[in-house]
C-alpha cells in the first residue's frame, strides 16, 4: 500500500494560516453583530413603544437628513470621522426628559434604516454626534416634530457642548402625509435644550 504524499510546508502553512485568519474574521464579525443586534434590541422598559405613525415619521425626517445635512451638522464641530447617532429616546419635548417618552427602538427595522443612511446603530448611551427626534404631534395628514443636534461630548480634548452652549442646533419640523408617505415641508429654529 502507498503512503500518502505528504504537502510540502510551503503550500501548508498559508493555508493554515488562511484558516485561522478567516476563523478571526468570522469571528470578530458575529461579535459585531452581536453587539448591534443588543444594542437594538433591548428597550427600555420604562419607555413607551412608538406609533406606526411616530416611526413613519422619524424614517421621513431621518431620510430628510441623508446625506450633505448629516454631514454638515458633523462638520459644525469639526467631528466628520465620526458617524452620527440617533438618540434612542425621545419624549414630547425638543429634548428635555418630559411628559411620557418613548424608545426608538421599538420601531421595527429602524435600526438597520439608521445603518444604511451610514449612521451609527442605534444605542442608548453614544459618546459620539446625536440627532435627538421627539415624539410626533400628528393630526391627520400632518405633524410636527422636533430635532436636536447634540455635539460629541469631547473632541480633541475640547468640551465641545460649553463650546456650542446658546448655539441654533434646534428645529421644529412641519410634515405633511401624501400618498401615505410623509415628508419634511418646513423646518422652523426652535429654542434650543440646556443639555441632553
Amino acid at each position: 500500500m502507498a503512503r500518502p504524499r505528504e504537502l510540502p510546508p510551503w503550500i501548508v502553512l498559508p493555508v493554515a494560516a488562511a484558516l485561522v485568519a478567516g476563523l478571526f474574521a468570522g469571528a470578530a464579525a458575529l461579535a459585531g453583530r452581536w453587539e448591534v443586534w443588543q444594542a437594538e434590541s433591548f428597550k427600555d422598559r420604562r419607555l413607551a413603544k412608538p406609533t406606526a405613525t411616530e416611526c413613519a415619521v422619524a424614517r421621513a425626517v431621518l431620510a430628510a437628513e441623508r446625506g450633505p445635512g448629516l454631514t454638515n451638522l458633523r462638520r459644525s464641530v469639526g467631528a466628520l470621522d465620526e458617524p452620527m447617532e440617533l438618540r434612542a429616546f425621545a419624549w414630547p419635548s425638543s429634548g428635555d426628559r418630559m411628559g411620557r417618552g418613548a424608545d426608538w427602538r421599538g420601531c421595527p427595522g429602524l435600526g438597520s434604516f439608521v445603518r444604511h443612511l451610514g449612521m451609527a446603530h442605534l444605542n442608548s448611551g453614544g459618546m459620539g454626534p446625536m440627532l435627538y427626534i421627539s415624539r410626533v404631534w400628528a393630526d391627520g395628514p400632518r405633524a410636527v416634530v422636533f430635532e436636536t443636534f447634540y455635539p460629541p461630548k469631547r473632541l480633541g480634548g475640547r468640551d465641545v457642548e460649553r463650546q456650542l452652549r446658546g448655539a441654533r442646533r434646534s428645529w421644529l419640523l412641519h410634515l405633511v402625509q401624501r400618498d401615505g408617505a410623509w415628508t419634511v415641508a418646513e423646518r422652523v429654529a426652535a429654542a434650543s435644550p440646556v443639555g441632553p
